[in-house]
């Protein structure tokens, strides 16, 4: 009896390991059976084995970490279609489902399946991403395109690159995580295995972080001061060298020929203009789209489109109306489906985490959850179900380690 409790332990250790890594693989449905297989299992080893609870589960915090679901369930209600509405609030379950059916299970099970995942996850993400490069290289050998920049790459890969950067970063963060545990030439080669395809996807947001990331690594060197800012400056410098390529492309926003030079002035004129100003015009008619109690309700969850697609023909964003752009911006996308009321309980949400990392003093977890935050600048992670599900597991690892944290200081 007491190896078959053992297997089944195990079992459900992998499968906590596999739900998070199908994200890897193609198919946003994949991934959601995958999940839902993970809950089932969950569930029935609950059920089976009644483990002591710890005492640690506050039902108010758990509500708060939910918050995004029942945001989605409640605008439902004021909601012009429901069809919509409905598919939206049911793609948002791993919001409510993947918390608290993670945090009520055998914390031992979770944390296992976490610690699998911090070990295992970066292995397979440059295994996988790597394989797609040979794709790319073999594509462009034969005379397909190049499928190594952006965009090329999300079609070889069938992940927009907003996601696929989004799970690089965190498997960056899982790398940095263990980094005492790593040889000094393992850690910076597969670290660096990251930066290189954060890189390759050249997503602006994803340049931000590494930025950050590169900060934080230079305050993590334990070495002398001047033999620290020697290897820092060295590390920017051939940091600098290795993207200027990729990061004029981006600021032009078209492919640059090889021999193809802009002048500074020229590509930033050409970026406000075709990035920032667009983007801003989309939050704009998002905002502008609500009148009377919209403006403290919302446009509900899933409803029509009409009026911000008005905004964004008074606006000139044609390919914004085309192909029936979202505010690209979970913040303003908050506030357009749930209005003041719902923008403000969703503030509410992510400073909760924030402050819980804070009063942990967990730099990491500040890392890896600020991330997420400024990703939601630049698009709406939580209208996609990859972007529900990562960030369903990222809140919910989040919770767990701080909660853990919480657990040793009390013993």
């Amino acid at each position: 009896m007491a190896n078959i409790k053992q297997n089944h332990f195990n079992l459900v250790i992998i499968s906590v390991f596999l739900s998070f890594s199908s994200i890897l693989l193609r198919g946003e449905i994949f991934v959601s059976i995958t999940l839902l297989i993970n809950i089932a299992v969950l569930l029935l080893y609950n059920l089976n084995y009644k483990n002591k609870r710890e005492n640690i589960v506050f039902k108010k915090e758990l509500f708060i970490l939910t918050i995004p679901f029942f945001l989605s369930l409640f605008g439902l209600l004021w909601s012009t279609n429901y069809i919509n509405g409905l598919e939206l609030v049911f793609r948002s379950l791993p919001l409510i489902l993947v918390p608290w059916v993670y945090i009520y299970s055998d914390k031992d099970i979770i944390r296992k399946g976490f610690q699998l995942l911090e070990i295992y996850f970066p292995i397979m993400v440059l295994v996988t991403y790597y394989s797609n490069v040979l794709i790319g290289l073999y594509l462009k050998s034969i005379g397909y395109g190049d499928y190594l920049y952006y965009s090329g790459f999300s079609k070889i890969v069938d992940v927009h690159t907003t996601y696929m950067a989004l799970i690089i970063i965190c498997s960056t963060l899982f790398i940095i995580k263990r980094r005492s545990e790593l040889s000094m030439m393992a850690y910076y080669g597969v670290f660096f295995g990251h930066v290189f395809l954060l890189i390759l996807i050249a997503s602006k947001v994803a340049f931000i972080i590494i930025a950050i990331l590169m900060i934080y690594e230079f305050f993590l060197i334990k070495v002398s001061t001047i033999k620290k800012t020697i290897l820092f400056l060295g590390i920017l410098i051939a940091f600098f060298f290795t993207v200027s390529k990729v990061f004029e492309t981006r600021l032009a926003n078209r492919k640059l020929e090889e021999r193809e030079k802009l002048a500074t002035t020229e590509l930033f004129s050409n970026f406000l203009e075709k990035d920032v100003q667009p983007r801003y015009l989309l939050w704009k008619s998002s905002i502008n789209s609500l009148e009377g109690l919209e403006i403290l309700f919302g446009n509900g969850t899933g409803s029509h489109n009409d009026k911000r697609l008005k905004e964004y023909k008074i606006n000139g964003l044609n390919k914004a109306i085309k192909e029936n752009y979202n505010s690209h911006n979970q913040f303003v996308e908050s506030f357009y489906m749930f209005g003041i009321v719902g923008f403000l309980i969703f503030i509410y949400h992510c400073c909760f985490l924030l402050k819980s990392i804070y009063n942990d003093r967990n730099w990491f977890l500040f890392l890896m959850y600020s991330s997420v935050l400024i990703f939601f600048i630049t698009e709406s992670i939580l209208l996609r179900s990859l972007g529900i599900i990562i960030y369903s597991y990222i809140i919910t690892y989040v919770y767990m380690n701080l909660e853990q944290n919480f657990k040793k200081e009390k013993c």
